[in-house]
């Protein structure tokens, strides 16, 4: 009887630690350093998703942070006349890789790109 109730205790046991708080989210916010005023910022993931940031962002200010599903994908945004560009990514917090405007982002990570550079299409 005293096995059987070990058993059921540590089974249940690992039942709470696997049903823990595991935060399974990505999240990703835009930190601007390209001299470049914002209207609107896009994330465009290589399956698909899109994800648009709109609010102004100036130049030395980050936005918000959204969730994202697509850990890989490009950056670009539009200006306030309405003037396209594509971004120049350098990594931040929770990215594991950028190259021009594509970015490897961290699973589950609270992740910033950081906008180096941006070129008018």
């Amino acid at each position: 009887m005293k096995k059987i109730i070990f058993i059921i205790t540590l089974s249940l046991s690992a039942v709470f630690f696997a049903c823990g708080d595991d935060d399974d989210s990505t999240t990703l916010r835009w930190d601007n350093e390209s001299g470049v005023n914002f209207s609107g910022i896009n994330w465009n993931g290589d399956k698909g998703e899109f994800v648009t940031w709109n609010n102004d962002t100036g130049d030395r200010q980050t936005t918000g942070k959204k969730e994202i599903s697509d850990l890989v994908g490009t950056g670009d945004a539009v200006d306030a006349d309405g003037i396209d560009y594509v971004l120049d990514l350098d990594e931040g917090p929770g990215v594991v890789f950028t190259q021009g405007n594509i970015a490897k982002i961290e699973k589950n990570a609270d992740a910033t790109l950081i906008i180096g550079n941006a070129k008018k299409k």
